[in-house]
């Protein structure tokens, strides 16, 4: 895989990087829906407006568990 679509920032202004981070890591965590069907939002919403690099980039980041809703996840199908 080519790599991390923010690694830019981590030269060009690590503290926006680390502001990104920490929205994305609020707007995905456990809330009023578990963060597995928040991720499959947000794929939903790349897939919808066609970036195929962020629904590969969510789908490497999904959680363990999320093989209970994406059977395919973890055989290496993505």
């Amino acid at each position: 895989m080519s790599e991390h679509p923010l690694k830019i920032l981590e030269k060009l202004d690590p503290e926006f990087l680390k502001l990104v981070e920490s929205t994305s890591n609020l707007a995905l965590s456990d809330g009023a829906l578990p963060k597995k069907f928040k991720l499959l939002i947000a794929m939903a919403l790349d897939a919808s407006l066609g970036a195929v690099q962020g629904v590969k980039t969510l789908a490497q980041s999904a959680p363990e568990d999320t093989h209970t809703i994406l059977p395919w996840h973890k055989q290496g199908k993505h």
